[in-house]
């Protein structure tokens, strides 16, 4: 679930929900951990990280001045279930845990965004959804978020 600005759209994350089957779970800090970290690097590519390039092919987007990546600050609580059907192919029925919180964030975010302008016109298909990308959208369709 996202909040828009309507002033400045800016996107914030307000809640997000993982059901993940990780197998039997050894140590539930180290997999919430992962979790939340594979969480978090797939909410940023939906919300901040783009890449950049000058006229020439350099990268303009070089530094975190220009890169953001994310902090606690644009993170909301990540509520975590775990599903535990034990892995058959593992001694003692662990499976891999942390990359599917960065494999279906992108898409969570961008469903989430375009359930919150389910009143306008305005869809997005693609990532990171910017706020200037937002206010331009908007603007286009004669909406507000």
């Amino acid at each position: 679930m996202v909040t828009i600005d309507p002033g400045t759209c800016a996107i914030r994350l307000h809640r997000y929900l993982v059901v993940e089957d990780r197998g039997v779970v050894i140590n539930p800090m180290v997999v919430d951990g992962q979790v939340r970290g594979g969480v978090t690097q797939g909410a940023a590519a939906a919300l901040l990280e783009r890449v950049c390039f000058g006229p020439e092919g350099q990268p303009a987007s070089a530094t975190l001045m220009d890169y953001l990546a994310p902090t606690a600050a644009e993170m909301c609580p990540v509520d975590i279930v775990h599903l535990q059907t034990p892995s058959r192919f593992s001694e003692t029925g662990a499976k891999g845990t942390g990359e599917g919180g960065m494999i279906g964030a992108p898409a969570a975010v961008l469903g989430a965004i375009n359930d919150a302008l389910s009143d306008t016109d305005v869809r997005f298909d693609h990532i990171p959804v910017l706020p200037q990308d937002l206010s331009a959208a908007l603007s286009k369709a004669g909406a507000a978020p």
